[in-house]
């Protein structure tokens, strides 16, 4: 399974945090930074950096502390803080089924300043998870926000769940019989998706105490919820929110019919041995003028960057014409 997309909650209007589950930092840096400058959070509370100890990452715009992992594969975890903030290192217990690292901050709260606590947490296998590594946690600690990837199963934030794991009753537990903490993860959020069955899970959460969750949103970057214009409900179902998207820009007529006269034209341009417009080869001008005007630094699920298009030797971008034009001729 893999993580679908990042979840942010904004406290109190005034400090973003963002919850992200990489599974492998290396081959995300460039995912990392592009959702950096595009959202600017405060703190980005990583897990499943897959690093070893000898490994170290830098971002210009944010300190970085880690806890890599030594001796198991995956697992792994960092913060990144913003370095407009001031903080300092929490001292946690050390764990046997739960990995954490967490930070303090300072925030202003009406002319007084307060310290809140970030705990970024992975658990390896949920159905190892230690109930009561979970209550140490939470411990005399009034301030705390605690996000991360639970491996936690449970019909509380995930409906259609039919068997809790153990991770999943261990923090079901703690929040039925902890009153200062809840659950600030909305129900059926999909935070993972399974690559075989494409099903969505929801395993990554965040809870926090009483009076932060009171003031906090809590989205999903790529699956925030929309508004039914016709119910006036909220919904964060794909299908959903698909149909009415697709409401609201199709202003096609309902009844309207292809003109057969065009379509008959396009199939006979196309079928043609003479060349047009919709089948002549790709020249060297046509694709030098193309990669000269691309503009966006976005990479696509290839992960190869527009700059480097840009910067393709005269031999592989006579590969790459040669490439498109085999495209244009089979497809």
């Amino acid at each position: 399974m893999h993580n679908t997309s990042p979840t942010i909650v904004i406290l109190d209007g005034k400090i973003t945090a963002m919850q992200q589950n990489l599974a492998g930092i290396t081959s995300k840096l460039s995912k990392v930074q592009e959702l950096e400058i595009k959202h600017k959070p405060h703190l980005v509370l990583i897990s499943e950096t897959f690093r070893k100890d000898t490994f170290s990452v830098k971002f210009k715009q944010y300190y970085v502390v880690n806890k890599n992992c030594s001796n198991q594969p995956g697992g792994g975890l960092a913060i990144l803080i913003h370095k407009s903030l001031q903080y300092s290192m929490l001292q946690l217990p050390n764990l046997q089924t739960i990995e954490v690292i967490g930070i303090s901050v300072s925030k202003e709260n009406n002319g007084q300043k307060e310290m809140l606590d970030f705990v970024s947490i992975y658990i390896p296998n949920g159905h190892q998870c230690n109930e009561d590594e979970l209550d140490q946690l939470i411990a005399d600690n009034n301030s705390l926000i605690i996000s991360g990837d639970f491996n936690a199963k449970h019909g509380l934030w995930e409906t259609d769940c039919q068997h809790p794991n153990r991770s999943g009753r261990a923090v079901f537990s703690l929040l039925e019989k902890e009153e200062k903490i809840m659950l600030a993860t909305l129900p059926n959020l999909g935070t993972r998706q399974c690559p075989n069955s494409l099903k969505l899970s929801t395993i990554d959460l965040a809870f926090m105490s009483l009076h932060l969750a009171a003031t906090a949103e809590f989205t999903d970057l790529y699956s925030s919820p929309l508004r039914d214009p016709e119910t006036g409900q909220l919904t964060t179902d794909l299908d959903e929110k698909a149909r009415i998207l697709a409401q609201q820009y199709d202003h096609t007529d309902k009844n309207s019919q292809d003109n057969p006269t065009n379509e008959q034209h396009i199939a006979r341009m196309m079928d043609t041995p003479e060349l047009n417009g919709l089948n002549s080869p790709i020249t060297e001008r046509r694709l030098r003028d193309g990669m000269s005007n691309l503009k966006s630094n976005a990479m696509g699920q290839d992960m190869v960057h527009n700059m480097m298009l840009k910067n393709l030797s005269n031999e592989n971008k006579s590969h790459l014409l040669h490439l498109l034009n085999s495209m244009l001729q089979t497809a």
